[in-house]
């Protein structure tokens, strides 16, 4: 499904522009760091903050596909306050009360009942229809399994930004200097 999303050539556009951002960062370390341990440990700084995309990048040694991103400098004051911005899914029978979501941006936390009771009501909301009397229903998120117990950010591939213009602007954000 991921790879539906965008076409190759566009994939591999956004590759290329994100290797030259990593490149770009590659020279300003040169430049500003006065030995190779401090540039290495700000180069394993930035990996670590990109996640896996940057070490890919940095290495050159495999590819990947990313789906888009969530920004969440957009959205972080309003996710703060609510924890939890888009659900959707769809509801099993009552026999077996089951939300199975499969449109999520927000945290999850699968251990704590206030976090179920939430998305239930966020799910009731968007279709707009009221809360039913036979209880919470247990919730599933589509394609992801059993999480461990701990919160989670979770942004679906349904809410992510995956317009070429979105990716040049991401990277030409990072370039800028803050």
């Amino acid at each position: 499904m991921i790879l539906n999303l965008m076409k190759k050539k566009e994939i591999e556009g956004m590759l290329e522009e994100l290797k030259e951002c990593v490149k770009y960062i590659d020279n300003v370390l040169g430049s500003c760091c006065s030995d190779d341990i401090t540039a290495n440990s700000i180069r394993l700084s930035i990996t670590q903050s990109l996640g896996y995309f940057a070490k890919f990048a940095l290495e050159g040694k495999e590819k990947a596909y990313i789906a888009g991103y969530a920004d969440k400098r957009k959205f972080e004051d309003r996710l703060e306050k609510d924890r939890m911005l888009e659900v959707d899914g769809r509801l099993g029978d009552r026999k077996a009360l089951k939300l199975t979501v499969n449109k999520y941006l927000g945290y999850w936390h699968p251990g704590d009942e206030e976090y179920r009771r939430r998305v239930f009501e966020a799910y009731l909301k968007t279709r707009g229809a009221t809360q039913p009397t036979v209880g919470l229903p247990e919730v599933e998120f589509e394609g992801i399994g059993e999480f461990t117990k701990t919160l989670h950010f979770i942004a679906s591939s349904g809410v992510l930004k995956r317009k070429r213009e979105d990716w040049k602007k991401i990277v030409t954000e990072l370039r800028e200097p803050s």
